[in-house]
């Protein structure tokens, strides 16, 4: 083999080794969640920088091409870096601090992750084994999650009613869980192979489950209005028609479901299933959904002030430190809890658009 083709590989094991990094929590770190994770990606990514200069190199057709994506996703770093130079604070946006580690530093090594990725997978095949790879972590992180819900095998204990599994924070694992269902379905969908396409089913299910008991309603909303537009798309569009049919059933059993989940709110069985008690409760006189609307509107604040750059990345507590509202729950906030929100006001106009540039990929 040449030595391009051992580099080539290289840069795939580098890939497939960060996709377990969710798997590894060090309880000698501060944040055991974060900062080793962090630590150990940069490490395989500045191995990946090495990978890509020589190929790019000696393999002139490995290149990035001059696609709207690979260019978004440069500006989206770009943008960032210029709101560091014009925000509040260069060093916390430059750097970031051991809880988050999602400073300009980090976003660099996340765009060398993109730019080895697309350039190590390249073919249907390679994209179906990365998607292979990736279901094991979030299987084994899967059935963490659902052990820590029962108390099995001595796992660590979650810290609230929720789940966290391996990534210490329930809305971590709800977006991770949501992610992982759609890769489990493409794989079913496209592999030929009867043990694959089981094992696609079995990870959707438990992957469901995972999700359901993370009682994270943002990656409930999320997947149910992924699964209502796709479900009407093929209403819609398909041709089976025994498909059509349950795919309407579905969607009836699932807008019943949620009527009696609400309607039920003040049973006991409602009221002692936190997933199901966190559904019923929802509304603008909740707690925790009045703070993040008020949290919500520093943010906007935060951006009117600074409207073109920002305050700079990570830089979100002072603006929550500038506009603070007493009425807010918690008394130091570092996020908006609301992605969009968040680059407006800590990237301003020019982040924001970058990033929006990600999700309109033609």
């Amino acid at each position: 083999m040449k030595l391009t083709t051992y580099i080539y590989k290289l840069g795939q094991l580098l890939v497939f080794a960060s996709l377990f990094l969710p798997t590894i929590i060090l309880d000698e770190y501060i944040f055991p969640f974060i900062a080793p994770r962090n630590f150990i990606f940069r490490i395989l990514m500045l191995l990946g920088v090495g990978v890509l200069v020589f190929l790019w190199a000696n393999a002139p057709e490995l290149r990035p091409k001059k696609r709207w994506i690979n260019i978004a996703v440069a500006s989206v770093i770009v943008a960032k870096l210029l709101s560091g130079i014009f925000g509040v604070h260069w060093l916390n946006s430059f750097w970031s601090n051991y809880e988050r580690m999602e400073g300009i530093v980090g976003w660099v090594f996340f765009g060398v992750f993109y730019y080895l990725v697309i350039t190590v997978f390249r073919t249907r095949k390679d994209w179906i084994w990365l998607f292979r790879v990736s279901l094991l972590p979030a299987l084994y992180i899967s059935l963490y999650g659902i052990s820590q819900w029962f108390g099995l095998f001595g796992v660590i204990e979650s810290r609230q009613t929720r789940i966290e599994s391996r990534l210490g924070n329930a809305a971590y694992l709800g977006a991770y869980m949501l992610l992982h269902i759609g890769i489990a379905a493409y794989v079913l969908i496209k592999e030929k192979a009867a043990w694959v396409r089981y094992s696609a089913i079995a990870c959707i299910i438990l992957f469901h489950v995972t999700l359901f008991l993370t009682a994270t309603r943002g990656a409930f909303l999320g997947w149910g209005v992924g699964v209502f537009v796709a479900a009407l798309l093929y209403l819609y569009f398909g041709s089976n028609k025994k498909i059509k049919l349950a795919t309407a059933v579905g969607i009836v059993t699932l807008v019943v479901g949620l009527v009696g989940v609400r309607a039920g709110g003040s049973t006991d069985f409602v009221r002692n299933i936190e997933p199901l008690k966190r559904i019923a409760t929802v509304s603008f006189a909740d707690a925790t959904v009045k703070s993040r609307l008020v949290v919500w509107d520093i943010a906007w604040q935060g951006f009117l002030a600074r409207p073109i750059f920002g305050w700079g990345q990570d830089n979100f507590n002072y603006v929550f430190n500038a506009y603070f509202d007493e009425s807010a729950r918690e008394q130091w906030v570092d996020r908006a809890h609301n992605n969009l929100l968040d680059k407006l006001s800590m990237g301003g106009i020019v982040t924001f658009v970058s990033y929006l540039a990600l999700l309109v990929y033609p």
